[in-house]
């Protein structure tokens, strides 16, 4: 989900998987990540090939679920030590994928 959702590198999931546990990513690393792809996605408002115009379109959905993972676990769906975010509520915003619009 890490690497199909929100593009982390299969290191960088690997390396979360470890720390926080399967299906869960640390609240830093999601805003981090969600900060790199918007930066990606305001970088390819303008794309010059075809290319760049399918990579915007993937890094926005993502951007886009980056940040509502962020909201909807810092406002309805906290776990107990409010540090990190269950990856399961991905499942929740698949439907994201067809935004290419």
């Amino acid at each position: 989900m890490m690497q199909a959702d929100l593009l982390f590198s299969a290191e960088d999931a690997a390396k979360e998987v470890v720390r926080q546990g399967d299906a869960h990513v640390s609240f830093g690393k999601l805003k981090i990540r969600y900060v790199q792809l918007w930066s990606r996605c305001n970088e390819l408002r303008q794309p010059d090939t075809e290319e760049e115009h399918v990579e915007h379109v993937v890094v926005r959905v993502a951007c886009i679920k980056a940040f509502l993972l962020l909201v909807l676990d810092w406002t309805i769906f906290a776990g107990k030590n409010n540090r990190s975010v269950n990856l399961m509520w991905l499942l929740a915003l698949q439907d994201f994928d067809e935004l290419d619009n």
